[in-house]
């Protein structure tokens, strides 16, 4: 019927301005399109081989975490991380948002 008729079957009722299909271009048709997924796969490299390696060799230590370790080791605690003090707006926030909630819940005629 399309080629009877000579109808363009993908033509539209928007103005050209807002939506012209012949206007796309040849970059966007799927065929382009997986080439460039192909191309990006092949992008990202190989796959990670993992091969055994028998026994592991020792890492090196920061200075920090053995400075942590030789306090421990004295047996000394390492110093608490600061906290901050109670924020009454928070608090007030957070009970608000818990009066809310229980709200929300929906209870049943069987809910005591």
């Amino acid at each position: 019927m399309v080629k009877f008729y000579h109808l363009n079957q993908y033509g539209t009722s928007f103005n050209p301005d807002v939506w012209d299909p012949k206007a796309i271009s040849e970059d966007d048709y799927w065929p382009v399109l997986a080439q460039q997924l192909a191309a990006k796969k092949r992008q990202r490299g190989e796959q990670v081989k993992f091969t055994s390696g028998g026994q592991q060799q020792a890492v090196a230590v920061p200075a920090a975490a053995a400075a942590a370790a030789a306090v421990l080791a004295m047996g000394q605690a390492p110093a608490a991380p600061k906290t901050f003090p109670p924020d009454a707006r928070v608090e007030a926030a957070q009970a608000q948002a818990a009066a809310l909630a229980k709200q929300l819940i929906k209870k049943s005629k069987w809910d005591k």
